[in-house]
C-alpha cells in the first residue's frame, strides 16, 4: 500500500496520498489526507493550494453518510477554507462569507461553543469589512458577548465587549452597495483560532 511505502515520511507525501485516495473508492481516507494536505499548505502560506484541497475535501464529504461525524469534518473543512479564502479572495469576499456562514450552521449543529466563538469572530469581521449590514454586525456582537458570558471565557470576553461597543457605533444600514474597507482597529486583533493545529489566523 502507498501508506506503507511512505510510512516513515508521510508528511513529505501528503499531496500524493491525497491525490491517490481521491481517485480511489476510499472516500474516508481521501478526506483525511486532503485535510492534512490543506493544513500543510496553509502552514506553508500556499493558500491557493490549500483552497483546492479543502474544496475537494468538501466535495467528497458529500458522498459520506450524513451523521454527526461528517458534520464535524465539514466544520473543520469549512472554517479552514474560510481562513485560506481570506488570503486568496479577501476577508470581505462572498466566498469567504459563505464558508463562514456554513461553519456557523455546523457549529450549532454539533454543539461546539469553542469553535462557534472563532467562527462568529470571523463573521463579525466579514460584516464589518463589507459594511453591508450594521444590524447583522450588532446581532453577531451580541451573540459573541452572550457566548463569552455563558462559557465564562474571561479571555474572549474583552473582545466580545469591544465588538459590541464597536457594533453600536456603526451607522444604520443604508441601501448603498457593499464595499470592502479596512477593518476598524479592534478587529485587527482577531485570531480566529480554531481547534485545528494550523495556527493560521485571519
Amino acid at each position: 500500500m502507498i501508506e506503507t511505502l511512505f510510512a516513515q515520511r508521510l508528511d513529505d507525501h501528503l499531496n500524493e496520498l491525497a491525490r491517490h485516495y481521491s481517485r480511489s473508492p476510499n472516500t474516508a481516507k481521501a478526506v483525511t489526507y486532503l485535510h492534512l494536505a490543506g493544513q500543510q499548505a496553509t502552514g506553508h502560506s500556499t493558500y491557493a493550494e490549500a483552497v483546492g484541497h479543502f474544496t475537494r475535501g468538501l466535495d467528497l464529504l458529500r458522498k459520506l453518510a450524513d451523521n454527526p461525524e461528517r458534520a464535524r469534518h465539514e466544520l473543520e473543512f469549512q472554517f479552514a477554507l474560510a481562513k485560506s479564502l481570506r488570503f486568496t479572495k479577501g476577508l470581505g469576499a462572498e466566498e469567504t462569507g459563505r464558508a463562514l456562514i456554513r461553519a456557523r450552521e455546523l457549529c450549532e449543529k454539533v454543539g461546539d461553543d469553542t469553535e462557534l466563538f472563532a467562527v462568529l469572530q470571523g463573521m463579525a469581521a466579514y460584516r464589518q469589512v463589507r459594511r453591508s449590514d450594521s444590524n447583522a454586525a450588532r446581532e453577531l456582537a451580541e451573540q459573541l458577548l452572550a457566548l463569552a458570558e455563558r462559557t465564562n471565557d474571561i479571555l474572549d470576553l474583552p473582545f466580545a465587549v469591544g465588538a459590541k461597543v464597536l457594533s453600536e457605533a456603526l451607522p444604520v444600514k443604508t441601501r448603498e452597495p457593499a464595499q470592502e474597507v479596512a477593518p476598524d482597529p479592534i478587529f485587527r486583533r482577531l485570531n480566529f483560532s480554531s481547534a485545528d493545529s494550523t495556527g493560521v489566523s485571519f
